[in-house]
């Protein structure tokens, strides 16, 4: 650093240098520092402790602050022992980190016993990237926060059955879990607004619940010319029953198999959609532990046996099952050869009884960034097209395409859309629409994210499935979000 007849020379060449301040204190590293800026040399500052190996309380990176006001790019070079100091020097500012790198600390010379082994070296990468992507400024609440913040916050409940018109008063309200209402501190702001519907005792107040109610039996009419449909539960069949729509997909939790239903509608083709998660354990033909794979079998098996009582009351057509069937992990494994797991897959899938000229099985393609049991998990198996394809191509079985996971999971790897949707379009027997964002934002209003719409329909318009639209919480507030999702696809006039 002070040797200013080299700085000078290596300036010269119009090479930006990187410059060490080990063994200089405050005042010569500002004077230097000064020189080289009044001189134009692009250069960057490395906080340095010049001792073999450096003792942690010597390293006071908290000077990397300085350094900032000095130079216009601050890195690190460290000599401690470990890999998170450097780590943590990223966290505070620096943009450059050299560490030393030995195959032997017992080496001779005075490096090594302060150098990283090369498996070290990669640790401290891999933790850096990380940290790289967690340095946002923004405060988002992503999907599973909304989730979680449902089962754990409080909002408001009525305290006493509420009739329509009721002018909502402080005395009116409680505030207990779940957190689907309005929140404690949002609740001030309704004091003294008339209410636009009924809300019963023990029920929570929604924002909803002030403005025009809009009934499923007061939906218009949609004419698209492909089968289309809404999800719903056992519990609310005969509310979405009256829109007589062609198609009715029940998503079923692990309870709902044992719950009997007896719903029947000979407007709607049915299709069930199987649950993913048994026993707090994401349902994983893919996996290696014969264990898990058993258990999730025997879901799939009951999801089947579940799909054939219903159809009993369905009559118009061949009912089909939506079907997640596993490959992810929890932890990031890097570039899985996935070969291995859709061998598995296809393996484990011959061991299911069902005969496909009483049942169609849909596996559906899953995104790369999924949100399961409260937090983000990875996705390997059932997400590529290549994949898709070869498992219903050896199984002689079509799918069900999600837009949004095929949209994130193109996002991630930089594939092109219109490829993928190419690729599968021949397999494709179902679909969930909802729009995108990201790698990770799934399930969005339609309009709301980044798909182009457009473009998607006129790809699909000559194929033939059904669809449903699978808005995040659009079947709150008598389904208002999937009626919004609807009307916004219907406006394009084609395609569906």
């Amino acid at each position: 650093m002070t040797n200013l007849n080299l700085v000078r020379h290596c300036a010269s060449l119009c090479r930006p240098l990187i410059i060490s301040t080990g063994m200089w204190a405050r005042e010569d590293i500002t004077r230097c520092a000064k020189i080289f800026r009044d001189e134009e040399i692009t250069f960057a500052l490395l906080h340095t402790q010049s001792t073999y190996p450096a003792p942690f309380e010597s390293i006071n990176l908290g000077f990397i602050a300085e350094l900032k006001k000095m130079a216009p790019v601050v890195g690190y070079s460290g000599h401690e022992r470990g890999n998170f100091i450097p780590i943590a020097a990223v966290a505070m500012g620096c943009r450059i980190i050299e560490k030393h790198i030995t195959f032997d600390r017992n080496d001779k010379g005075p490096d090594h016993k302060a150098s990283m082994l090369p498996a070290e070296w990669k640790g401290m990468v891999t933790n850096i990237r990380l940290l790289e992507k967690s340095l946002g400024a923004k405060k988002e609440v992503n999907q599973s926060e909304l989730q979680n913040r449902e089962v754990f916050a409080k909002s408001a409940v009525a305290v006493k059955s509420l009739k329509k018109g009721h002018i909502l008063q402080a005395g009116d309200v409680d505030f207990r879990a779940p957190g689907k209402g309005i929140f404690p501190h949002e609740i001030e702001a309704f004091y003294g607004m008339v209410l636009k519907k009924d809300i019963s005792r023990g029920f929570y107040i929604a924002k909803a619940d002030f403005e025009p109610e809009i009934l499923l039996t007061n939906w218009k009419k949609f004419a698209f010319t492909k089968k289309w449909g809404v999800k719903c539960r056992f519990h609310d069949f005969e509310d979405y029953k009256a829109l007589l729509s062609p198609v009715i997909e029940f998503h079923c939790s692990q309870t709902d198999l044992d719950v009997p239903f007896s719903g029947t509608s000979a407007a709607s083709a049915l299709i069930v959609h199987a649950p993913e998660i048994l026993d707090r354990e994401l349902v994983d033909i893919c996996s290696q532990n014969e264990d898990k794979v058993a258990r999730s079998l025997a879901i799939l098996q009951r999801s089947i046996d579940k799909t054939r009582e219903i159809a009993q009351g369905f009559p118009r057509s061949r009912p089909k099952l939506v079907v997640h069937l596993g490959g992810m992990f929890m932890d990031n494994h890097g570039n899985v050869d996935t070969t291995a797991l859709m061998e598995r897959a296809i393996c484990n899938f011959r061991r299911l009884n069902y005969s496909p000229e009483e049942i169609d099985i849909l596996p559906e393609n899953l995104p790369p960034r999924p949100w399961y049991l409260g937090g983000e998990w990875h996705q390997y198996g059932f997400m590529k097209a290549e994949d898709m394809v070869r498992f219903c191509a050896e199984l002689d079985i079509g799918m069900v395409f999600d837009l949004c996971h095929a949209f994130l999971y193109c996002n991630l790897y930089r594939a092109d859309l219109s490829a993928y949707l190419h690729t599968v379009l021949p397999y494709i027997r179902h679909m969930h629409i909802s729009d995108a964002s990201g790698i990770s934002g799934e399930g969005l209003q339609v309009g709301d994210g980044e798909i182009d719409f457009g473009g998607f329909l006129d790809l699909v318009k000559g194929a033939e499935f059904s669809w449903v639209p699978e808005i995040w919480s659009g079947h709150h507030h008598h389904a208002a979000g999937v009626y919004r999702a609807l009307l916004n696809l219907e406006a394009y006039g084609k395609g569906l």
